[in-house]
């Protein structure tokens, strides 16, 4: 919830927060979660994100990967996603 409420604050022309189960969704916004899903999403977004990275200041983070988008790929070519 805390990051839930990070996001909104971002306001909606950055991040975008729907319940699965609460809100309606879009057939076209389905498909595209279903195709981008969160690994792909992050391997995107944390291209640049150092290893070590320190996600203690949570907010700091998100704001800096959604608003700064500060991690994206300067070639604009995300990392393949690794699988853990």
């Amino acid at each position: 919830m805390q990051c839930s409420g990070i996001h909104r604050s971002l306001g909606v022309h950055i991040s975008k927060v729907q319940s699965t189960t609460l809100d309606r969704w879009l057939l076209e916004q389905v498909a595209f979660i279903q195709s981008m899903g969160n690994e792909k999403s992050n391997s995107y977004r944390e291209t640049e994100l150092p290893p070590n990275y320190d996600r203690v200041g949570i907010e700091n983070f998100i704001r800096a990967k959604y608003e700064e988008k500060r991690w994206i790929a300067r070639d604009g070519k995300p990392k393949s996603p690794t699988r853990g």
